[in-house]
């Protein structure tokens, strides 16, 4: 298997190369938000922040592909780790609202399937901040019903004013990308440990800097 942070990897390439599997995920989450921007200078050193904000404009969800099939392939399994992961208050009451609007999307057995993983109801809830939300909402559940993309776009409207006036939870968007930068570097870490289809992170051949995909982010200059 390809390494599935390559794409962001390189989009990061100026940034800092040796950045490892979590930051580069929780990064490319705020890239894809709307106000990523704020949420980076949150998590990380202002240079690093603006480095990453300078290369955001090249970010599209299709560099989120290759991470949620491999969510699809690797989450069913066992994973506490995974299981574990919580949302804030706000976001869970978020994430319920979603789930009733995604109502027809959800009945068929993958999409279920789907929803019933934290690790792919947390990617939906970030969607919702991202001007490409139904891409993500499809790649995640494989398609969106018409009626649903209605509501959703509705719950996206909501959020966008409440941006505008600034009364958004800058501090819960970047909890939770985060949380997902978390998540998707312990999947790969996961097929690692597996030896399921290893493969040795870009990052490690360049620069050899050693930290395991569970730990946490730290500001890095």
């Amino acid at each position: 298997m390809e390494d599935p942070f390559r794409a962001a990897r390189a989009k990061l390439r100026g940034v800092n190369k040796a950045l490892c599997n979590e930051n580069v995920a929780t990064i490319l989450i705020c890239q894809l938000m709307r106000g990523g921007e704020d949420a980076l200078e949150l998590l990380y050193s202002r240079a690093l922040a603006r480095a990453a904000v300078q290369t955001s404009a090249t970010v599209v969800a299709a560099d989120l592909a290759p991470l949620v099939q491999l969510e699809a392939h690797v989450a069913p399994q066992s994973c506490a780790a995974l299981d574990s992961l919580q949302l804030d208050d706000s976001l869970a009451r978020l994430q319920e609202e979603l789930r009733g609007a995604l109502g027809t999307t959800l009945q068929p057995t993958r999409a279920r399937a789907a929803w019933a993983r934290p690790l792919a109801r947390a990617l939906a809830v970030a969607a919702l901040h991202m001007p490409e939300c139904l891409e993500v909402l499809q790649m995640l559940f494989g398609g969106v019903a018409r009626h649903d993309a209605r509501r959703v776009d509705s719950i996206v409207q909501r959020l966008e004013i409440a941006e505008a006036s600034g009364s958004f939870d800058l501090l819960g968007a970047a909890e939770l990308a985060r949380a997902l930068g978390t998540g998707l570097a312990a999947l790969v870490g996961r097929v690692e440990a597996l030896d399921m289809h290893p493969y040795e992170p870009e990052g490690v051949r360049a620069g050899g800097f050693g930290r395991g995909p569970y730990e946490a982010p730290v500001p890095l200059v």
